[in-house]
């Protein structure tokens, strides 16, 4: 009920995301539309993705107090996951189906959080810091030897 009752009196995250919402709509209507050309789309678009994880990492460094040094590890498992299932969908249109791509990504990075944080779960400081850092060095090393089978 604590929760229900913080959400009602703190209305500013929701008009915060409404607001983003209405940019993000209007963006993509000048895109459409050919006001805004690809390259300067392209630049809007790896913008928006380091503002989504600059946000993400600061609820865990700001909010929590704690120093997660792997946090692009598990972007990169999300992005990839996603990549990977958009590429396997024999359709003609793969971009229909990008929506459920991306809600995929997001549940195959949640998974590998659950893997890394329960034996984290304890550790506080430089020890989450290292343990972190190494499933950044992992995922990275996969990445790099991984283009050969995914392309």
């Amino acid at each position: 009920m604590k929760i229900i009752e913080s959400i009602r009196k703190n209305k500013k995250p929701f008009i915060v995301a409404g607001l983003y919402t209405a940019a993000l709509a209007a963006a993509s209507l000048l895109v459409s539309l050919g006001v805004i050309k690809n390259y300067i789309a392209g630049i809007l678009i790896t913008a928006g993705i380091y503002i989504i994880l600059a946000v993400s990492l600061n609820v865990a460094t700001g909010y929590l107090g704690q120093l997660p040094l792997g946090h692009a590890g598990f972007m990169a498992v999300g992005a990839y996951a996603s990549g990977i299932l958009l590429k396997a969908l024999p359709t003609e249109h793969p971009t229909a189906f990008f929506p459920l791509t991306l809600v995929f990504g997001g549940i195959v990075a949640a998974l590998f959080g659950l893997v890394i944080g329960i034996p984290a779960l304890r550790l506080r400081g430089d020890y989450l810091a290292i343990i972190t850092l190494g499933f950044g060095e992992i995922i990275r090393i996969l990445i790099i030897n991984i283009d050969s089978v995914i392309g």
